[in-house]
């Protein structure tokens, strides 16, 4: 992997602390590159210390949001 500078948002889990936990047992998370909109999925490479981000497909459209949002609301109440 190239380097990089940005910083990494953890979205799954979503503290820096369980990130790591997750990535040194050989799991992979979700994250956020500080300053995009995009989301990656993190895992450690093979070998060394380096980690692995690939690009998660987004699934934004109004018709998910909707059932999402309508879901949430039947739950509230």
């Amino acid at each position: 992997m190239k380097d990089s500078k940005s910083t990494m948002i953890p979205l799954e889990p979503d503290t820096q602390v369980e990130l790591d936990k997750v990535l040194n047992a050989g799991g992979s998370g979700k994250v956020m590159l500080e300053g995009s909109d995009e989301v990656f999925m993190i895992k450690k490479a093979e070998s060394g210390n380096d980690y692995e981000l690939s690009k998660v497909a987004s699934e934004s459209s109004s018709n998910n949001m909707r059932s999402a949002l309508e879901k949430i609301k039947a739950k509230m109440q």
